[in-house]
C-alpha cells in the first residue's frame, strides 16, 4: 500500500503527520482549506545525464524542503562528509527505487526537533525540565547505567520504589574525573540521522510514498568538552572503535525503523532502507563511507544488513600510493605534465572513490592564484587532453579549476567518450 498525495488538481486531500516519539511540538488543530489555495505538485522532467538523477517532486513550482533540512551541517564536523552523506545515501537508494519509476523528495516525515531528540543521549523522564520528556528517546548512550537510569525514571515519575542512595545520581553531582569518565565509556557515537523520500506515480494526477530512505551518520571520534566549578572549559578526544559503533548503530536503526512505522504518513508495507555512514576525521581531505544497508519491507523486521565496500583515497599521499599504486602513478604523471604548463606553483590534487576495489569517480581540483580568462581557456583545453593521454580510468574524471572568485572551468571526461568542457 502506497500513501497517496494529491499532484494537479485534487482537493481536500491534507498531508498529516504523524506523533513520532520525540516530536516535541504542540499538537496541530484542524484547518479547513479551501479548494483553491492547495498547493501543485509537479516533477521535473527527464535529463540526460551519465549520472541520471532522480526526478523531483516540485510543490507549487518549488523545491519541497525537509522540515529537518539543515541539520547535518551541524551534526558532522568534516564539509566532505556533510556532501557525500547525502549524495552517497542517494546513490544507495537507487539500488531499491528505479530512478525510472520514482521521483526524489526530501524527506517529510521526520521534523528537526524529532531527529534533534533522537540524538541526544538517552536519560530518564525528567519533571524538573520544561519538556519532561527531553531525554527519553535519546539514541546515544546515556551516562547512566541501566540500573541508575531505570532508579532515576521511576522515582522522576512519583513509582513507589525503595530507597538507594547508590542508585540516586544527578549528573549535577559529578566531579568533572567522573564525567570525564562517563562520557569517554559512553561516547555519543551517532552524530546524525536523514530522511529522503521516494514518491511513484499514483494515477494521472497524482504521487504516492514509495520508500523511504534513512541514513545514519557514525562518528569516529567523539569530541567534547567539560565545564570545572570556575567556567573554565575541558576540551577532550576519544577514538572509537569501528566495529562496536557499528554494532550499537545497528541495533539504533532497529529502532528507528519502529519509530517511523508510527507515523500516521508510514504505511506498514511501506519499504524502508537504512544505510549506515561511517564519518572521517574532521580534518580529514577525504570523505568517510557507508558501510552497510538493511531494508525492511514490513512491519519493524529490518532485514539482514549488507556489508559495503567502499573506499576514499586522496592523491598524492602514501595511503594512495600503498593501496592504489597504478591510480597513484598516473595521477602523478598527470599531475606532473599540468604543472609545466605554469611558470608559476600550482595546486593539484587528485581524490579518487572506490566501489568494491573498482574506481567509481575520480577528481582533480586546480586551485589557481593568478590568471587571466586567456590562460584559463587555454588550460583547460591543455587539461582535457592530459586526462585522455594519463588517466584512461574506466569511470568518469571530474576536473575543477578553481580561483578566490571561484570555479573558473570544469572538465569531465567519461569513459570512451570526448571530454566535456565548461568554462565560466
Amino acid at each position: 500500500m502506497v500513501r497517496r498525495l494529491s499532484v494537479i488538481g485534487l482537493a481536500g486531500v491534507l498531508f498529516l503527520t504523524g506523533c513520532l516519539p520525540g516530536d516535541d511540538g504542540e499538537e496541530d488543530e484542524t484547518e479547513v482549506v479551501e479548494e483553491e489555495e492547495q498547493p501543485e505538485y509537479t516533477t521535473t522532467p527527464t535529463i540526460d545525464t551519465p549520472e541520471s538523477y532522480y526526478r523531483n517532486v516540485l510543490q507549487d513550482g518549488k523545491f519541497l524542503r525537509s522540515p529537518a533540512r539543515g541539520s547535518v551541517s551541524h551534526a558532522m564536523g568534516n564539509r566532505v562528509d556533510v556532501d557525500q552523506f547525502e549524495l552517497g545515501l542517494m546513490e544507495i537508494a537507487s539500488a531499491h527505487f528505479s530512478r525510472d519509476d520514482y521521483f526524489f523528495q526530501d524527506g517529510q516525515i521526520l521534523s528537526g526537533s524529532v531527529i534533534n531528540s533522537w540524538l541526544r543521549r538517552l536519560g530518564p523522564y525528567d519533571d524538573s525540565l520544561e519538556n519532561a520528556n527531553r531525554y527519553v528517546h535519546g539514541l546515544n548512550p546515556s551516562m547512566y547505567t541501566s540500573e541508575e537510569l531505570e532508579y532515576v525514571e521511576a522515582v522522576n515519575r512519583g513509582e513507589d520504589v525503595e530507597e538507594n542512595e547508590a542508585l540516586d545520581v544527578s549528573p549535577s553531582d559529578w566531579s568533572m574525573d567522573e564525567r570525564e569518565q562517563r562520557m569517554r565509556e559512553n561516547p555519543a557515537f551517532l552524530s546524525h540521522i536523514m530522511e529522503h523520500n521516494y514518491m511513484v506515480q499514483d494515477g494521472e494526477d497524482s504521487v504516492a510514498l514509495g520508500g523511504i530512505v534513512i541514513g545514519m551518520g557514525m562518528r569516529q571520534t567523539y569530541n567534547f568538552s567539560i565545564t570545572d566549578d570556575d567556567g573554565g572549559i575541558h576540551r577532550f578526544e576519544q577514538s572509537l572503535d569501528a566495529e562496536q559503533v557499528e554494532e550499537a548503530a545497528r541495533q539504533r536503526a532497529e529502532a528507528v525503523v519502529s519509530r517511523i512505522r508510527t507515523s500516521d504518513n508510514v504505511d506498514e508495507d511501506t519499504p524502508i532502507v537504512v544505510a549506515l555512514y561511517q564519518e572521517e576525521r574532521r580534518n580529514s581531505l577525504v570523505p568517510g563511507s557507508f558501510v552497510a544497508v538493511a531494508r525492511s519491507d514490513s512491519g519493524d523486521n529490518l532485514g539482514s544488513w549488507e556489508t559495503l565496500d567502499e573506499d576514499h583515497y586522496f592523491f598524492p599521499s602514501n595511503q594512495g600510493t600503498e593501496n592504489r599504486r597504478d591510480d597513484a602513478e598516473a595521477f602523478s604523471a598527470f599531475k606532473t605534465e599540468a604543472e609545466d604548463f605554469f611558470d608559476h606553483a600550482v595546486g593539484i590534487v587528485g581524490k579518487g572513490r572506490y566501489k568494491s576495489g573498482s574506481m567509481e569517480e575520480f577528481r582533480i581540483e586546480v586551485n589557481l592564484q593568478s590568471h587571466g580568462k586567456a590562460e584559463i581557456i587555454a588550460l583547460t583545453q591543455h587539461l582535457a587532453g592530459l586526462t585522455q593521454e594519463y588517466l584512461p580510468f574506466d569511470a568518469p574524471v571530474k576536473i575543477y579549476l578553481e580561483s578566490v572568485n571561484g570555479t573558473e572551468a570544469v572538465v569531465v571526461s567519461y569513459p570512451d567518450e570526448e571530454p566535456f568542457i565548461h568554462v565560466h
